[in-house]
């Protein structure tokens, strides 16, 4: 996932696909937000719920299974922002455009932004959606290494250094 986020991978390929395709794809050019959701998403979703029913089974704590539900809800909830956010201003489901246009923002972010409401909601949205990537990421780290001792209770041997490759016992 880092280095998806770093090189923006998906989005990449995405548009990419998106530009040569979306003349013959009436799904491309129906989809109103970014091409990526509509070609990996499918993908993406049956490796969730793959990832889910598996862990679920392994995972025997309720903390464990609260720490997997709440890592793939904030990945759910990520898409899900992600998809407001490529939404054109004018779109009708554009919640930053329903709120910027609905509530009295305007005074409020010039002042303290120097943006406009549209654009200052687009960028605390875009910042909560990482946060929340981050999070999910964190929590699966904390719930993997937490669960690790039990996985690996015939003995685990962790070596760093190159010259101990070469030796380890099979």
């Amino acid at each position: 996932m880092a280095i998806d986020d770093g090189a923006q991978l998906h989005e990449r390929l995405g548009s990419a696909i998106g530009d040569l395709n979306e003349e013959s794809s009436p799904l491309l050019a129906y989809f109103p937000s970014y091409t990526w959701q509509v070609l990996f998403l499918p993908f993406f979703g049956a490796l969730g719920l793959f990832m889910l029913v598996i862990l679920w089974r392994e995972l025997h704590a309720r903390s464990s299974r609260l720490i997997l539900v709440t890592a793939i809800g904030c990945l759910v909830l990520t898409v899900t922002l992600d998809f407001f956010e490529g939404l054109d201003p004018d779109h009708a489901l554009n919640l930053h455009t329903y709120v910027s246009d609905n509530d009295d923002l305007d005074a409020w972010t010039r002042v303290r932004f120097r943006r406009s409401p549209h654009d200052t909601l687009w960028h605390f949205s875009r910042s909560i959606e990482e946060t929340l990537e981050m999070l999910a990421s964190s929590l699966l780290w904390i719930l993997f290494l937490s669960n690790l001792p039990r996985v690996a209770s015939e003995g685990l041997h962790v070596r760093f250094r190159p010259n101990d490759l070469e030796t380890v016992p099979p």
